[in-house]
């Protein structure tokens, strides 16, 4: 009899294991649905925005009127990020059509590539329309996935304040 009683009871242990276990999924799974259909709404809301004003986003956006200053957040993401700048330098020209180009030349000594992929994506999220136009690299002949010097050329054309586009 005792071992009937064992037997039942592990059984009954297992059931009740089972039926915890898919609980506990069935609520994960209700959970991932719930962000899913949330996340889902907010891509429609975006897509619906992105129809009604098609030329605030993607290629046709205007460049932001004012340059913020590439050279400073160029040594500032160098700081943060532990690269080493050997030059930088800042240009602006006049383009046609009320547009002026602002260029930063920035020379970095003995970067890791990870680093410098990193410095340079950042670069580009925080240039508010800045863009990587030139890379110059030479590799390390000593140290492994490291350049000795890296010369980037960064890119920025906005509207020039005050004039009329012909």
């Amino acid at each position: 009899m005792n071992r009937h009683i064992l037997a039942l009871v592990v059984v009954l242990s297992a059931v009740v294991a089972a039926g915890a276990f898919a609980f506990h999924r069935y609520d994960t799974f209700r959970g991932i649905r719930r962000t899913r259909e949330l996340v889902e709404a907010e891509l429609e809301a975006a897509v619906h925005l992105a129809r009604q004003q098609p030329r605030s986003f993607g290629r046709e956006a205007p460049t932001i009127a004012n340059p913020a200053g590439l050279k400073t957040l160029a040594e500032n993401l160098a700081s943060r990020r532990s690269v080493t700048i050997g030059y930088l330098s800042e240009s602006e020209r006049e383009l046609e059509k009320g547009h002026s180009e602002r260029q930063v030349v920035i020379r970095v000594i003995n970067v890791p590539h990870a680093s410098l992929v990193r410095f340079l994506s950042e670069l580009e999220e925080q240039g508010a329309g800045a863009k990587v136009k030139e890379i110059h690299l030479r590799p390390s002949r000593d140290l492994p996935e490291t350049y000795e010097e890296s010369e980037v050329v960064l890119s920025k054309v906005y509207t020039i304040a005050g004039r009329d586009k012909p």
